[in-house]
């Protein structure tokens, strides 16, 4: 049983934003209301009505307000990036040219850490022990590192350079991924290269044709990418040891446990324990949730990894959407929705357990105001907060 902390997201914590592209957070919950006087309000719970407009006149705010502010939102245009760190501060960042990393949740709230040139653009962002790495679409493409209590006027340390990853930017948020000990990211179409704790590098080239387009999800064997080889594309894995490199890989077409192969790229990926987890997106934006370990390779035979099925369908409300961005914890797999809605139908933020046997139905814990990109969840304030950069949001969803 896991002990949450619980602790109120006062609106002040994330008031008067500072970062480029930041407003200060848009409460779209309960609380608003109309009166005279100062603005002040009675609040049930933790959700004090404190509001403006000082003398008479309407003031904003009076009111119930209740529980902890549900619906606060943090203002940031075409936010596309979320990470966070174990001390519940949290960190997001645009994916459009010259963008800032910027601590949105946190002691330094508002606090920009580095900004990019104006012709540099995000193409990955991980949190690995107190540093943020960076993977930046730039002339040439690098990786860099940089403490992240960093401000702007600190230089990131460049960890890796002359990269091209050109190929990979349409490919879903999985560029790059972070273990305890070593680092790895796409470097080129046909190449991964894993960057250990003691600063050794190694390159593990990728030899089946445009395969190597998908997401990385790092345990310690598996890379997931998409290939095509004259007829539908399918789920492959890339197998190799990422802790000695040594030889002996092995290309892998994923078969689900009942014989039917996956179809689509890879899109998001994470690993729970020694599982490694992907989703995938299909031509027609269609995605389900798949896992396997080790323990489910067969190489003796055809190369054949029996994979494991956890969703069917990312959301079965809406068949043409799949899982954009996942967040573990535990058993529990954390994920938020993209695609093509079915009419009438909203992006959502689900749960699924992924130890359920046999697999559970996943749990939509709440709506999304447009496509979610990242997502984490904050269990200091017992909140998931979602990237919706087609609204220009980072949006809170109080968890049940």
């Amino acid at each position: 049983m896991r002990t949450f902390f619980r602790l109120t997201l006062l609106a002040s914590l994330l008031a008067g934003l500072s970062c480029a592209g930041c407003e200060s957070p848009t409460p779209s919950g309960e609380g608003e209301g109309e009166g005279e006087g100062e603005g002040e309000g009675e609040g049930e719970g933790e959700g004090e009505g404190e509001g403006e407009g000082e003398g008479e006149g309407e003031g904003e705010g009076e009111g119930e307000g209740e529980g902890e502010g549900e619906g606060e939102s943090i203002r940031l245009a075409d936010v596309s990036f979320l990470v966070h760190a174990d001390d519940g501060s949290i960190y997001a960042a645009a994916g459009t040219d010259g963008a800032c990393v910027t601590q949105v949740v946190g002691p330094s709230a508002g606090l920009d850490v580095v900004c990019l040139g104006g012709d540099e653009r995000l193409a990955g962002l991980v949190l690995q022990g107190a540093d943020l790495v960076l993977l930046v679409d730039s002339a040439p493409d690098q990786v860099r590192r940089l403490p992240r209590t960093s401000t702007t006027a600190d230089t990131p340390t460049v960890v890796a350079t002359d990269l091209d990853i050109t190929e990979h930017l349409a490919n879903g948020p999985g560029l790059m991924a972070a273990a305890t000990d070593r680092l790895t990211f796409f470097a080129s179409a046909t190449t991964i290269q894993v960057i250990h704790d003691d600063n050794t590098a190694l390159t593990h080239t990728v030899d089946v044709g445009n395969a190597a387009k998908g997401a990385l999800s790092i345990s310690s064997i598996f890379v997931g990418c998409a290939f095509n080889v004259g007829g539908p594309v399918r789920l492959g894995v890339y197998r190799r040891n990422l802790t000695t490199g040594r030889p002996g890989v092995d290309f892998l077409v994923s078969q689900n446990r009942g014989g039917e192969f996956q179809t689509g790229k890879p899109w998001a990926g994470t690993a729970i324990g020694d599982e490694n987890i992907w989703s995938t997106r299909g031509l027609d934006d269609s995605g389900g949730i798949y896992g396997f370990d080790d323990d489910d390779v067969d190489v003796e035979g055809n190369l054949i990894a029996q994979s494991r099925t956890i969703a069917q369908r990312a959301d079965p409300a809406n068949q043409r959407t799949f899982a954009a961005a996942f967040f573990p914890d535990g058993d529990l797999l954390y994920y938020v929705t993209d695609g093509t809605l079915a009419g009438g139908r909203s992006y959502g933020f689900f749960v699924v357990d992924t130890a359920a046997d046999p697999p559970a139905a996943p749990t939509r814990l709440g709506d999304l105001p447009g496509a979610g990109r990242a997502v984490v969840v904050d269990f200091f304030t017992n909140s998931a907060f979602v990237a919706v950069p087609g609204v220009g949001e980072v949006v809170r969803i109080p968890l049940p």
